[in-house]
């Protein structure tokens, strides 16, 4: 029993000094003087959402997309994916057969969008099995071309079916 206690007097010490007195400050009694005014971010080109993966440096530097491509893979997975839920839609509203021709368009529509990522996909096989380090800007791109081959999969998976 007095062992725990000390435990949690030592768990609760450990928080305060891990905070380190930042509790809230009363905002009513600052000096308004010295407040700044925060200024708007500058615009600067989007930044990965990725860290990358660390490695040796690659033989040949890793391939860019620029947005007009990127921006067409989006419009890419966004009509598949309206032709894949229009085909799905149909299917379980009654209709039975599943529509073979509309999930036909929507792989052909998500193979073009996955077809913008071959020079990016080839440097990744290349560079996992190299171990070569790759940057942020490319595991966005995999991101993007992943969820066009889910998309494409599932279709695929259901096409199958008769």
């Amino acid at each position: 029993m007095i062992l725990a206690g000390l435990v949690l007097v030592g768990i609760i010490v450990m928080a305060v000094i891990a905070l380190g007195g930042k509790g809230k400050k009363d905002e009513g009694t600052a000096d308004p003087q010295n407040q700044t005014a925060k200024a708007p971010p500058a615009k600067t080109a989007p930044k990965s959402r990725s860290r990358g993966r660390a490695g040796k440096k690659p033989d040949r530097p890793a391939p860019r997309l620029d947005a007009a491509q990127l921006a067409q893979a989006r419009a890419y997975l966004k009509e598949g994916k309206a032709l894949y839920n229009d085909a799905i839609r149909s299917w379980k509203s009654g209709a039975g057969a599943i529509d073979h021709e509309a999930l036909q368009e929507c792989k052909a529509v998500l193979e073009k969008g996955r077809s913008i990522f071959d020079e990016v996909t080839e440097w990744d096989e290349e560079a996992t099995m190299e171990d070569w380090e790759a940057p942020g800007y490319v595991q966005d791109y995999l991101s993007l071309w992943q969820k066009l081959t889910k998309v494409f999969a599932k279709a695929h998976k259901i096409s199958r079916s008769k």
